[in-house]
């Protein structure tokens, strides 16, 4: 089903806004900015919902997730809640189907994260390969305390064979994704990661037909919101459904080409105070009936 057509942005109606992290929220150094900030507390207080919509585990979320939010799509659609605690979805990989993975990747020497609602699991070479892909030329870089923080509680060489994992997150592979995706592509999505800088052999791997799209429908369809008062902002192929799927989606400065082509409009990168401008653009600032 296409979308529904968007309202006019001078109506002063309740929005539901989804924001992606990684390069929308945060920079890609992981800092909010702080007109980011100041447009999601000023949306809220206008009345506005505004949910995080990441493909990031809750576990992941611990220095984002401060309060500031009405709720939270996670694992790139696999968990949805309300800053209340009310769960409305949370489909983990089957074990059978992540045991078949692991094994494929096992074979292949791979460093991989296993993303949990309870904290990250990871081959024992993934905290410094993950390190090593983020820095890249760059090896005085400041990863900032936040991913800092996130890697140094990885759980590296126990507990791999799980059934409550969200996403695997696999740091550049020793193959090429296309021959990930011809081993799993039957039951699961492998897409390259997200996040850019680490580069273009990384891939999130979770359950086929789960994404954000299904996870934004289910939030809308609990509070009883149609589609075309939802925004969506985003920046990366894991955001493709999202935009999509609600009234007005909003590619970031820099996002993924598939991003551009699924959003109705475009904005700044978050350091260039692209969120903001758009919330204010949008009308996300000014109080709601």
């Amino acid at each position: 089903m296409g979308k529904q057509v968007a309202r006019p942005e001078t109506e002063a109606e309740q929005r539901v806004v989804f924001v992606d992290v990684d390069g929308t929220y945060l920079t890609h150094e992981g800092v909010a900015p702080d007109s980011a900030r100041r447009a999601v507390a000023a949306a809220r207080a206008a009345g506005h919902l505004v949910l995080l919509c990441t493909g990031r585990s809750p576990s992941e979320l611990v220095a984002v997730d401060d309060g500031s939010f009405d709720g939270v799509v996670a694992g790139a659609g696999a968990y949805a809640a309300l800053a209340d605690g009310t769960v409305l979805r949370h489909e983990t990989i089957e074990p059978s189907v992540l045991g078949r993975l692991l094994d494929l990747l096992d074979r292949l020497g791979a460093a991989y994260l296993l993303e949990t609602n309870g904290g990250l699991y990871g081959t024992p070479d993934a905290p410094a390969t993950f390190e090593r892909l983020l820095r890249g030329d760059e090896p005085e870089v400041d990863l900032g305390p936040g991913l800092t923080e996130l890697m140094s509680r990885v759980r590296t060489g126990v507990g791999m064979r799980r059934d409550d994992v969200n996403k695997v997150m696999l740091l550049d592979s020793p193959v090429p994704l296309d021959d990930v995706r011809a081993v799993v592509g039957d039951t699961m999505t492998v897409l390259r990661s997200s996040t850019a800088r680490l580069g273009p052999r990384s891939a999130e791997i979770q359950t086929r037909g789960v994404h954000k799209g299904v996870a934004v429908e289910a939030v809308l369809a609990h509070l009883g919101v149609p589609r075309s008062a939802s925004v969506g902002f985003g920046d990366g192929l894991n955001d493709v459904e999202m935009l999509r799927y609600v009234g007005v989606g909003v590619a970031m400065g820099g996002a993924h080409p598939d991003a551009v082509a699924a959003a109705d409009r475009t904005t700044g990168r978050p350091e260039e105070d692209g969120l903001a401008t758009a919330f204010e653009q949008l009308g996300l600032t000014r109080p709601c009936a």
